[in-house]
C-alpha cells in the first residue's frame, strides 16, 4: 500500500504531466494555424499507433482540432479527402468502374465538423452498409 507521501508525489507528477500536455496542445494549435496561414498544405491523418490514438474516433478529433487552429471546415475536409489523395498520388474524381468508397452523413460537416460523426451509411467496395451494419452491438 502506498504511503501518503508517495500518493502526494504521484498526484503532483500527474498534475505536472497534464499541464505539460495542455501546453503542448496549445503550442500545436498555434503552430498549425501559423503554417496554414503561411500557405503550407495541411493534411488530415492521425498517427495510429500512438498512445491514446484510436482508429476512426481520433480522425474526428483531429479535424475539430484543425478547425480550432483556424482552418475552415471545407479546408479540413479537403485535407482529409482530395488533398490527401493528391498527396498520395491516388486517382481523384469518379468514372465508370472506378473505386467509390464514401460516407453518407445525416448532417452537413460544412456547418459543423462534429457532423462528420453523423454517419448514416458507408459505401465500401461496392456494398452499402447502413448504420445498423456498422454498429452491430446496437441491433
Amino acid at each position: 500500500m502506498p504511503q501518503p507521501a508517495e500518493v502526494d508525489q504521484n498526484e503532483e507528477n500527474t498534475a505536472r504531466y497534464l499541464n505539460l500536455l495542455r501546453k503542448h496542445r496549445e503550442f500545436d494549435r498555434i503552430s498549425v494555424g501559423k503554417l496554414h496561414r503561411a500557405g503550407v498544405p495541411i493534411l488530415v491523418g492521425t498517427d495510429f499507433g500512438n498512445p491514446g490514438t484510436f482508429v476512426g474516433y481520433s480522425l474526428h478529433v483531429e479535424m475539430q482540432l484543425l478547425e480550432e487552429a483556424g482552418l475552415d471546415p471545407m479546408t479540413v475536409l479537403q485535407g482529409a479527402t482530395s488533398k490527401a489523395a493528391e498527396f498520395l498520388g491516388a486517382q481523384r474524381g469518379y468514372a465508370v468502374g472506378s473505386r467509390a468508397d464514401f460516407v453518407i452523413l445525416d448532417k452537413s460537416p460544412l456547418e459543423n465538423l462534429a457532423h462528420t460523426k453523423s454517419i448514416s451509411a458507408v459505401m465500401l467496395q461496392g456494398q452499402l452498409l447502413d448504420r445498423r451494419q456498422l454498429l452491430p452491438w446496437q441491433r
